[in-house]
């Protein structure tokens, strides 16, 4: 186990608070810490010293608490983060390595907990301290829909595109269920693909490599299913 903690150049030590490996290229993974500031690592380096690539710093100090890479060929370089005061930027990393600011920035989405794109980088998907989802395209930068209470009184914690299949999507929340859900169909609460139910709350969720199964984690409870 090694600790690879962002070290900044003027020797400060990062405080991560969300990170993702990229899900093609194995030298790269992204954290966002407690006071905004980006840094994008080489994970498969002996030294933390020399894992740095790129770092950016928010003027807001907001909480980072989104992250998603793009997927595609001359477009995964490209990341978006979203954070706790609603912002929601598209970043470069080759731009963040001269000291540039994001490419562009999308609607808020207000108490924003997570995001996440779809495996043709054609959309993302965003969740906060509400039941709702909101649809934004990724080149236009416009915010298509929002899905109104798709989850019960409690919140969505997480909430994932398949990786193979660019319309399905799966959210989980403290309501005790884990959902799934089909672009190509109505997003409406009475209207998911499939619904599991647990006695406890869902913080996490994530499909397998090939989408046949959904992860779940529920406090001390991990469980595979279709």
């Amino acid at each position: 186990m090694r600790d690879l903690s962002p070290v900044l150049p003027n020797g400060r030590r990062l405080q991560p608070r969300q990170f993702e490996y990229h899900p093609t290229r194995a030298d790269r993974m992204i954290i966002g810490t407690m006071s905004g500031e980006l840094a994008v690592l080489n994970p498969r380096v002996e030294d933390a010293a020399d894992a740095l690539v790129a770092s950016w710093q928010s003027q807001q100090n907001d909480m980072v608490l989104g992250l998603t890479w793009m997927r595609r060929q001359n477009f995964n370089n490209k990341f978006i983060a979203g954070s706790d005061d609603g912002s929601i930027r598209m970043h470069d990393v080759n731009r963040m390595k001269k000291g540039k600011g994001p490419v562009h920035a999308y609607k808020d989405f207000k108490q924003l907990t997570a995001l996440h794109s779809n495996s043709l980088d054609e959309k993302f998907i965003v969740s906060g301290y509400s039941n709702d989802v909101a649809l934004y395209d990724i080149e236009s930068g416009s915010r298509l829909n929002v899905f109104p209470e798709l989850h019960e009184d409690q919140h969505i914690n997480v909430l994932k595109f398949a990786n193979r299949h660019p319309h399905l999507f799966a959210t989980c929340s403290f309501d005790c269920t884990v959902k799934l859900w089909d672009l190509r169909e109505k997003v409406v609460k009475e209207n998911a693909l499939f619904v599991k139910r647990s006695s406890k709350g869902t913080v996490m969720v994530c499909f397998s490599d090939d989408d046949k199964y959904l992860l779940r984690y529920n406090f001390a409870v991990c469980s595979i299913f279709l």
